[in-house]
């Protein structure tokens, strides 16, 4: 077991010691409205967050994925409620690159126009409550695979203005796992752990803990999510949702809430359902748009919209051109098939193609072999489908692979390569070359090397 896996299960026990170790009167909790889901898009999937979190939303639902997105952002997501209320929250997510991610959110929930009576039940006029929530917090990325984060909450709660207003703080923990080369995720996560004190008295939060997985069966152009969130002496709640990227820019999302001891809130009210538009260029800088409506039964539907504005973090963009480990990540060169010719020289031809290329191509075949033979001791065939490059890919940790074939005629020898996208599994440019003497099969793979290089300096290609 490595460390990375170790630190998450130590996260995982951490929460489990915080379920039973924890006693509070179930009747003593206050500040309900910490139960209120944060963002359009988590609410549209159906409140299944916890294993997804990695965008401003994160700190509403597991900071362990704050530092996992390595994208900035500001996002303001306003909520029509029951009646007039409304619920206004405002994050900001800012990347410290190597450091970590640091989170910080606002929650305002105001309550106007509330009858003030005295003890004759005579009309003395109205008056407004409120609820504040400042929230911070700050994860970190062990790798890939892992993250980890806490979280911190000033809440403040008044009832009335002529009282001096409840106050407390609480924290939050949360980790979340990345599996099966990225397509499952697990996370898991403890709110609200702390209480709020008045003059009088000493109130206990709605501690809740989530666990969740996500699935991304086709990359993340459809994601599917399941979770379950225990109150502390509460209820269970169960819920599952998708989201669905029908296009880059629109996203499609529903999902369903179950309370197996709470029959009432099922049914229809269960449902919840939203969509996503998203402007980004290639570096995820860009805005977005989410919205998500619930059903309230008698009290009609609650609607959501967020609008968010994506930045790249500060000092992204000098590591990318000048570490070597970020140029890494755009091309690769893997054996070419050998038809009529011998294994050794398809394998010189691949080689030439790789030096050609070492300006986005550094990883050297030496490091490339070391890399290939951990998890192909017998050495690994040459590859011919598109298909077949996601598992290389990913672990040469590249976004384009290049596969080909030499073949010997009468005529003389033909190259012909394919660069393949790995996430998308899609050809992205292809060429060939005929008819090459043998004294002339370098002149020919730097013919290739040189439409390849003018390819990728277009910037048109995917990513």
């Amino acid at each position: 077991m490595n460390r990375k896996h170790l630190l998450f299960l130590i996260s995982l026990g951490f929460v489990g010691y915080l379920i039973n170790s924890t006693t509070l009167a179930a009747d003593q909790t206050a500040v309900g409205f910490l139960k209120i889901p944060v963002g359009s898009r988590p609410v549209g999937m159906g409140e299944t967050f916890v294993s997804l979190a990695e965008d401003a939303n994160a700190l509403g639902w597991n900071p362990g994925g704050l530092d996992l997105g390595k994208t900035g952002e500001v996002n303001f997501t306003h909520l029509e409620w029951l009646g007039d209320l409304h619920y206004e929250n405002l994050n900001y997510l800012q990347p410290l690159g190597k450091l970590g991610t640091f989170g910080i959110s606002g929650v305002y929930l105001p309550v106007e126009g509330i009858f003030r009576r005295d003890e004759q039940n005579q009309l003395l006029g109205t008056f407004a409550a409120r609820d504040i929530l400042v929230h911070f917090g700050y994860g970190k990325a062990l790798g890939k695979k892992l993250g980890i984060g806490l979280a911190g909450k000033y809440i403040q709660e008044c009832l009335d203005p002529q009282e001096k207003p409840m106050t407390g703080f609480a924290g939050d923990f949360g980790a979340l796992a990345t599996f099966a080369e990225g397509k499952i995720r697990l996370g898991v996560c403890a709110q609200n752990l702390g209480k709020l004190k008045s003059i009088v008295a000493e109130y206990e939060l709605p501690i809740i803990f989530r666990a969740g997985l996500s699935f991304f069966p086709l990359q993340k152009k459809i994601i599917l999510t399941v979770e379950g969130d225990q109150e502390l002496n509460g209820n269970l709640t169960l819920g599952i949702g998708t989201e669905c990227w029908l296009s880059r820019w629109l996203a499609f999302r529903i999902g369903y809430r179950y309370k197996p001891a709470v029959p009432l809130a099922n049914g229809v009210n269960g449902l919840r359902a939203g969509v996503g538009f998203k402007i980004a260029s290639e570096r995820e800088t860009g805005v977005k748009i989410d919205y998500a409506f619930v059903p309230s039964g008698d009290f009609g539907f609650t609607h959501r919209i967020s609008c968010g504005i994506i930045f790249g973090a500060e000092g992204e963009e000098k590591v990318a051109k000048s570490s070597p480990e970020k140029e890494r990540k755009i091309l690769a060169v893997v054996k070419f098939k050998n038809i009529n010719i011998s294994p050794t020289e398809a394998i010189f031809i691949s080689n030439l193609l790789r030096t050609s290329l070492k300006e986005i191509s550094p990883l050297s075949k030496q490091e490339q072999d070391k890399l290939i033979h951990q998890y192909f001791p017998q050495g690994m065939a040459p590859l011919t489908e598109p298909k077949a490059t996601t598992k290389i890919g990913e672990l040469l940790e590249v976004e384009n692979i290049i596969i080909g074939s030499c073949k010997k005629t009468p005529d003389g020898y033909n190259i012909t390569i394919k660069v393949v996208n790995v996430s998308t599994q899609k050809i992205v440019y292809t060429d060939t070359v005929d008819s090459l003497p043998p004294a002339e099969i370098e002149k020919g793979v730097n013919t290739l090397a040189k439409g390849i290089l003018k390819y990728f300096a277009t910037e048109k290609h995917e990513r």
